[in-house]
């Protein structure tokens, strides 16, 4: 099985103070040449690393590397080998092979590790360092750019999405297409563990909803507000695994009658997953058949909602059967779910369904997918009762992008 790393955000508006921001060991960024043999040997080394096998992942990188393989990819990823070996000087050397390649994805991760590395070790020997002399036969190593030695601890990101739906049987729903847009500014704080301090500002409105009347569709899926606010971020397992806590002056785009000004605090986790071949760059026009699994979940706090805590997971199984260009065609299955503290009817549901999924490679990754799907409300009431029936029909329209800068 390939390797699971990040994938992009969730399409519920609340997911988006922590939508997972870049992914680790990015394979999706690089190109791959349609060979065989470099494929045969991407997903092995991807296997042996999730197996902990790395000694073997390193080997299967390396004949992948001899096949063809972009050797900017293989760089990072030897260089994510080495860092979790201990072996700090060799992960910094693959590093700064990544970070002199052409992907200007790659580029900024691989200064990012090279930051979380830290300083580069003096070339003094200890007896040198005491007098405070170069020791004999100490010869300076050739100037180089601080910026590759030390990259900048400013980033940014930038995620979007538009969320549609129809529903076609059950309870009554407006037709309605939520959009939102998320601007963040980020500082790491720290060179030994993946921790960011960010101001961030963020936009959600539907066409659904209108001034003066009750909305038409659930508030997580039609919160029509404008948020800035100030939060910390921090990441591990590869950045799949995020927590975060953010809060703000929050102000209503729609005026439903109540406070336009508010305060919006919210914080929880966050978990990405995607294996290799979601989002593998092709090198011509084929027909092909690569599997894709995805997975992605949370469990968000936010006091503007009579303080809830919400949790959502969704899984994708698969295949990319067609790739031209940039893009892949994918038909997907997808399943989910979600639970809620205050037993809110729309925050309690399964659902399951298949689509048409379009992604675009490059030059930034972005999604639109088309789809069916069924479900069920759990039943549960708060202070809105179920409706009746529970079950539901629905075609959705999907679209999102990240990029980070």
């Amino acid at each position: 099985m390939a390797k699971l790393r990040c994938s992009m955000g969730a399409a519920l508006c609340i997911a988006l103070a922590a939508a997972p921001t870049g992914a680790t060991s990015p394979s999706d960024e690089s190109a791959v040449a349609q060979d065989p043999r470099i494929h045969d040997a991407l997903d092995e080394a991807y296997s042996l690393k999730a197996s902990g096998d790395l000694s073997g992942a390193v080997r299967a990188f390396e004949r992948a590397l001899d096949a063809g393989a972009a050797p900017q990819l293989v760089a990072l990823e030897l260089g994510f080998i080495a860092a979790t070996q201990g072996e700090g000087e060799k992960a910094r050397r693959h590093f700064e092979d990544a970070a002199k390649g052409d992907d200007t994805t790659l580029v900024a991760q691989a200064k990012r590790e090279l930051l979380a590395l830290g300083p580069e070790p003096s070339s003094f020997s200890d007896a040198s360092i005491s007098a405070g002399l170069p020791g004999v036969g100490y010869v300076p190593p050739p100037p180089r750019d601080a910026r590759d030695v030390e990259p900048s601890r400013w980033w940014g990101d930038l995620y979007a999405d538009a969320y549609g739906w129809h529903r076609m049987k059950g309870h009554e729903v407006a037709d309605d297409v939520v959009f939102t847009l998320r601007l963040r500014g980020l500082h790491r704080l720290s060179s030994e563990a993946d921790l960011d301090a960010y101001v961030v500002g963020q936009a959600t409105r539907d066409l659904a909803s209108k001034a003066g009347g009750e909305r038409n569709v659930p508030a997580i899926y039609a919160d029509n507000h404008v948020t800035l606010g100030v939060g910390l971020m921090w990441r591990t397992w590869e950045r799949r695994l995020g927590f975060f806590l953010q809060a703000g002056p929050t102000a209503k785009l729609v005026d439903d009658g109540g406070d336009r000004r508010q305060v919006d605090v919210r914080g929880g986790a966050f978990l990405g997953l995607e294996s290799s071949h979601c989002a593998t760059k092709p090198t011509r026009s084929a027909f092909v058949a690569w599997p894709c699994a995805e997975l992605y979940s949370e469990a968000i706090y936010v006091n503007r909602f009579d303080h809830n805590v919400i949790g959502f997971a969704r899984g994708r199984g698969g295949l990319s059967y067609w790739v031209t260009g940039p893009l892949l065609s994918q038909l997907v299955l997808e399943v989910r779910g979600g639970l809620d503290r205050n037993q809110d009817f729309y925050n309690n549901f399964v659902d399951a369904g298949v689509g048409q999924r379009f992604r675009f490679v490059e030059p930034l990754r972005f999604d639109v997918m088309l789809g069916a799907h069924t479900g069920s409300y759990l039943g549960v009431e708060g202070r809105d009762p179920a409706p009746d029936p529970l079950g539901y029909v629905e075609l959705r329209l999907q679209a999102a992008t990240y990029l980070e800068f």
